[in-house]
């Protein structure tokens, strides 16, 4: 989210601007565009504007939602430094408040294009652009119960689900009830996220006579976004 251009006569007139192009609603498709020479109004994007008159339409939507006031809200703007022939410019966040405080933007989960555009004194161009993709690739935070006691049923067999084992679990993006959650016995499987024959999370495990005594136990935890971690635990059978 940030270029560097040089320019042999004088960093001090060069002048550069970008257009970024969004994916907001992440059907796969660019469809708003910010740009640094027009940019939208604080707190919001003009959605849907691609194929309009120098990017000027669409409609505003506010992707700030604090409780603050207007000069409070986040806008689009555009970091500059000169160092002798060079300058270095950034995609940023600022204030009508504050519009010396940048801050790195956030943008919404998909892939989007950046395209920069960098001019002289003498009206000589250079055009950079790339796209790039925004992905939660943290996985989500379990922690398991220090261990529990079963005792084997009358038919010689007992039980247990992945509930039993879970004392707290979250994720950066995916909310806790949204997780989804697996089992299986310590070194059994194949690596990764427990499924069963059908491609189901394996949410439970049975013991026997065979296995009395601590058995480990792993239990995972996964997000919307595939991501997935797990903690080890014990039952006493």
């Amino acid at each position: 989210m940030s270029i560097s251009a040089t320019d042999f006569c004088s960093g001090s007139n060069l002048n550069i601007r970008y257009l970024l192009f969004l994916d907001t609603d992440g059907d796969g498709s660019m469809e708003t565009v910010i740009s640094s020479s027009n940019p939208p109004a604080a707190g919001t994007v003009n959605y849907n504007n691609i194929n309009t008159p120098n990017f000027a339409g669409g409609t505003p939507r506010q992707f700030d939602q604090r409780a603050v006031s207007p000069n409070q809200k986040y806008r689009f703007a555009m970091q500059t430094t000169v160092n002798g022939t060079s300058m270095g410019a950034a995609v940023r966040w600022n204030t009508p408040g504050a519009p010396a405080a940048y801050l790195v933007p956030e943008l919404p989960y998909g892939t989007h294009k950046i395209k920069w555009i960098a001019s002289d004194g003498c009206g000589n161009e250079s055009v950079c652009e790339y796209q790039f993709v925004v992905k939660d690739c943290k996985a989500p935070t379990v922690v398991c119960l220090n261990g529990l006691a079963g005792n084997l049923m009358q038919t010689g067999m007992i039980t247990l689900y992945a509930s039993d084992f879970l004392l707290h679990a979250e994720d950066n993006c995916t909310p806790e009830d949204e997780l989804v959650f697996a089992i299986r016995k310590c070194g059994t499987g194949a690596a990764g996220f427990p499924v069963d024959g059908g491609g189901n999370p394996n949410i439970s495990i049975t013991f026997n006579c065979d296995e009395l005594g601590t058995q480990c136990v792993e239990l995972w935890a996964q997000d919307a976004y595939g991501n997935a971690d797990y903690c080890e635990t014990y039952i006493i059978v």
